[in-house]
């Protein structure tokens, strides 16, 4: 207990400075700068008094929990998962209003976030790291997300905890929070799925990294990856270029070494699932917590089936906000090739997309970078929560999402290079300034 006050210690004084400074600057930025007009996009609102600053909170999605908590779910609102507008809806049942409901939980869950942050730090690196950890994600370009009607903070909150709990092998409170977590935000399976990687290779290293790095057939395979990776998303390059040989050549190459990397990589995992179960029973009873933990989603998927029409049901709803699951290689490239087709460096829609492009090829980067330095469990985490994104055909809110992903705070943390951490540092917080005001003036951020 005395270790957590300690922990809390640290945490507050950063925690209140970096509250009070996004209030000022997306404050100064209602003030001075026009918002957006959701009924005329083109005729911004200039700044006056009858402007109101703290609903701005809940700006796009904010609004849609604040709905769901206040009304039910309507038409095409399934996508947004039942366990933080229930929450807001429970708070208000005891006379809070249901903006400052959830305005409420968002900052506790955020507090709790830091502070499992700070916990799972200490268990694999030194004070350092862990402290380190969380100024990086106080100053992280969309930590803002984590005091807005947003269900980020409460998802990072259940998440930090269900791997804190597991290390400590209490299995039923890690399950029960991992089951949460799927309930608050998709990326959640992730959270299940790392815990089962913890729970199963804890008697077995399976693949350790110094495994992967000696063993020259997986360098090979990584290698191969990311070459074919980056020829692919030069293709629509090289097609300005009529090299069509070079580009029909790549075509079939990825064509067939895509599946056999797949193969290799789904054979690989159940002749180490064999040779597991060869020395320990599959079956035990927190491997049936685990299972237990995809309990929460099938009853909300269940529960969404009874509600009568025109409430659509969880993957209609996905369908309707035009998210298809693809290839995430597909999806890249159709966003290289537009760029590519017409230029980068163009107002609007395209530097949106540019944006979250580039937020998910430096999370890629960070991803494979991190392959030695954590654990097997974490870098599962990382992989699946990277690629939800670009699975659903789209990369739209990667820089929110790359939020959730928080084994990055822990590779951030480890950097040396003194010029690197002093280039991060500023880049992030003026990325923070100028999305915190966006979002406070309703523009789309991510």
């Amino acid at each position: 207990m005395s270790k957590t006050i300690s922990i809390i210690k640290f945490i507050a004084p950063y925690f209140i400075i970096w509250r009070f400074i996004l209030f000022y600057i997306t404050f100064l930025g209602l003030s001075f700068f026009p918002s957006f007009n959701k009924q005329n996009m083109f005729q911004p609102v200039s700044p006056s008094a009858e402007i109101e600053y703290w609903i701005r909170w809940a700006n796009w999605d904010g609004g849609h929990f604040l709905g769901i908590a206040t009304a039910g779910y309507q038409p095409l609102q399934s996508v947004f998962l039942p366990f933080y507008p229930l929450l807001i809806k429970a708070l208000s049942l005891l006379g809070v209003e249901y903006f400052w409901s959830g305005f409420f939980i968002s900052q506790l869950s955020a507090l709790v976030f830091l502070i499992f942050l700070y916990k799972l730090a200490l268990m694999e690196w030194d004070q350092e790291i862990a402290q380190k950890s969380i100024l990086i994600a106080l100053i992280f370009p969309t930590s803002f997300y984590l005091g807005t009607l947003y269900s980020e903070s409460l998802f990072l909150a259940l998440t930090t905890s269900a791997f804190y709990f597991a290390k400590k092998e209490k299995w039923a409170l890690a399950s029960l929070l991992a089951g949460l977590s799927f309930i608050t935000k998709i990326p959640g399976i992730a959270v299940i799925i790392a815990l089962f990687v913890m729970y199963y290779l804890k008697y077995d290293r399976f693949l350790a990294h110094q495994d992967f790095i000696k063993n020259w057939i997986f360098r090979f395979i990584l290698y191969l990856l990311i070459a074919f990776s980056l020829l692919y998303l030069l293709l629509p390059f090289l097609g300005s270029f009529k090299i069509w040989g070079l580009i029909g050549a790549v075509d079939i190459l990825i064509f067939i070494i895509s599946p056999l990397i797949s193969v290799f990589i789904l054979g690989l995992i159940i002749w180490k699932l064999w040779q597991y179960s060869q020395k320990q029973k599959i079956l035990t009873l927190p491997s049936l917590f685990l299972i237990g933990s995809f309990l929460p989603i099938l009853i909300y998927a269940y529960y969404q089936t009874t509600i009568p029409k025109p409430v659509t049901s969880l993957l209609d709803s996905y369908s309707a906000w035009k998210l298809y699951p693809t290839f995430p290689w597909e999806t890249l490239r159709v966003y290289s090739s537009q760029f590519f087709q017409g230029g980068f460096f163009n107002p609007g829609l395209r530097g949106k997309a540019l944006n979250d492009f580039l937020f998910f090829a430096s999370l890629l980067a960070v991803l494979i970078y991190s392959i030695p330095k954590l654990k097997v469990y974490y870098w599962v985490y990382f992989l699946i929560v990277l690629f939800i994104t670009p699975i659903s055909g789209t990369l739209i809110g990667t820089p929110r999402h790359a939020l959730t992903i928080f084994p990055v705070f822990f590779i951030l943390a480890q950097i040396k290079n003194k010029y690197l951490q002093i280039f991060g540092v500023i880049l992030s917080i003026l990325l923070l300034g100028l999305f915190s005001i966006a979002f406070i003036n309703g523009y789309w951020v991510a």
